[in-house]
């Protein structure tokens, strides 16, 4: 109960900027020869308790008093200067809860350096405190702690740069996913990561500096310096590495861009996706190129296909252009499949002579093209597609092809396919309301095709007309 209501005191006692402790580091004063002159600390030090200055030191007119050249040689001493920390501690608050909750604690509690005589001192350390506070802490780094019950921010301190690189870290900092998960979830936690912590200590990683946690940081060119040379870390979530993950991070990212905006630019998006207008892409950070911070995918290898996917992708980009189109331009394609620059899928000057290739069907054009999409497109906006039932544009622009044209349809039929769709056809073909004229050559068996697919037969045939 004495230790508690001691700390009770102390965690009352308001936070301070500059704090000077009386021990020094290296000691100034030879404290073990002076022991026989001194029985106690107060002899010296009796300001150290009321917080009197000017008694807390010796004056070096009472050390003259002895070393006046001739009992004893001059010596110039004129006390210890403040020491600057980032410590909340006075030793007259300290002393007055002390007193007042009844406790043993002396001077000797805390700066006797344990080497044997009186008068064997030093200035105290953690460990110091820890021995009376341990009910508040297990250890002086302990993770969820309040540090401001001890420690004021640096940015409220005096300290010089070079100080900073030498402060401890608490525990949790060493652990291997401290990085992927360190934002403060509590006040607790936020005023601890400010005792040590500026507002650049965040923004050396952060592109999205507006987060709550890091705006009400202080701002602190010392912090600045001492992280400015230091590049941005960006560990790797353990999400990220899951086979799928680019197929499925859509769903994460539109359930928290806020969490994707802390390590990415938006060019990690732009990178594959090309719909800029997208919220959560736009809503992303866009950092100038010079500025080292942020995750950018723009000259990475984002892989999305499986592998061997470049010699099989025909099928779904015939089907699928326009999911295909979430993330290539049309140069994609071009890159290899332009006659002029790939002549290992078509000679050169293909397109203007790939009318025979195309009606012998001498290749797969189906394979890579959408007959429906590709070939219509072209073959609509150079006027060379029909028009109506019987106008005809394409071939040889002949306008009686329309009667001899049932040889070449019977040849090459997913050539006319490039065009034509079965309700062409069927115009004339067809039982159903079509002028009724048979497709069908002079050695045509219909007994045969209808045992082997009568479902087929039933496209243009009623069961009336004699189809069973």
């Amino acid at each position: 109960m004495k230790r508690r209501a001691a700390s009770i005191a102390l965690l009352a006692v308001s936070s301070l900027t500059a704090i000077w402790l009386a021990a020094q580091e290296p000691e100034t004063f030879p404290h073990r020869r002076h022991e026989r002159l001194f029985p106690l600390c107060e002899s010296c030090h009796e300001g150290i308790a009321t917080g009197d200055r000017v008694t807390a030191f010796p004056e070096p007119a009472q050390c003259a008093a002895c070393h006046d050249g001739e009992r004893e040689e001059r010596v110039s001493w004129a006390g210890p200067q403040p020491r600057v920390s980032n410590l909340v501690f006075a030793h007259v608050d300290h002393t007055a809860a002390v007193r007042a909750a009844g406790d043993s604690t002396t001077c000797a509690s805390c700066h006797d350096a344990g080497t044997g005589g009186r008068m064997a001192v030093r200035g105290p350390d953690a460990a110091d405190c820890m021995r009376c506070h341990a009910h508040e802490a297990r250890d002086h780094l302990e993770d969820g702690r309040d540090c401001r019950a001890c420690h004021a921010p640096l940015v409220a301190t005096a300290l010089p740069a070079e100080r900073l690189a030498g402060f401890p870290q608490p525990q949790g900092h060493a652990a291997p996913d401290f990085l992927l998960d360190h934002a403060p979830t509590s006040a607790v936690e936020q005023g601890a990561c400010a005792t040590c912590h500026a507002r650049e200590s965040c923004t050396r990683c952060h592109l999205d500096a507006a987060l709550p946690a890091i705006a009400a940081l202080g701002s602190d060119a010392r912090i600045a310096a001492a992280w400015g040379e230091l590049a941005p870390e960006y560990p790797e979530p353990a999400s990220h590495g899951a086979d799928a993950w680019a197929w499925t991070h859509a769903a994460d990212a539109q359930a928290d861009a806020a969490s994707c905006g802390n390590c990415h630019a938006r060019s990690s998006c732009t990178a594959c996706h090309r719909e800029l207008s997208v919220p959560e892409i736009v809503a992303l950070p866009d950092p100038d190129p010079e500025d080292p911070r942020g995750v950018r995918l723009d000259a990475a290898g984002v892989r999305v296909h499986r592998d061997g996917y470049l010699r099989t992708h025909a099928p779904e980009a015939a089907t699928m252009g326009t999911t295909c189109e979430a993330c290539h331009a049309s140069a994609t394609c071009e890159g290899c499949h332009a006659a002029a620059s790939a002549p290992a899928y078509h000679g050169l000057n293909f397109m203007a002579r790939h009318g025979p290739d195309a009606y012998a069907n001498d290749t797969d054009c189906v394979s890579c093209h959408n007959p429906e999409v590709f070939c219509r497109a072209c073959h609509s906006g150079g006027g060379l597609a029909s028009s109506g039932r019987l106008g005809v544009a394409f071939h040889t622009a002949n306008p009686l092809w329309i009667v001899g044209h049932g040889a070449a349809a019977r040849r090459g039929l997913e050539g006319c396919a490039g065009c034509h769709a079965q309700s062409d056809c069927t115009q004339c073909h067809s039982t159903l309301g079509g002028w009724r004229i048979s497709p069908h050559g002079p050695a045509f068996d219909p007994d045969r095709l209808e045992r082997a697919n009568p479902l087929l037969c039933r496209r243009c045939h009623r069961a009336s007309d004699g189809v069973r």
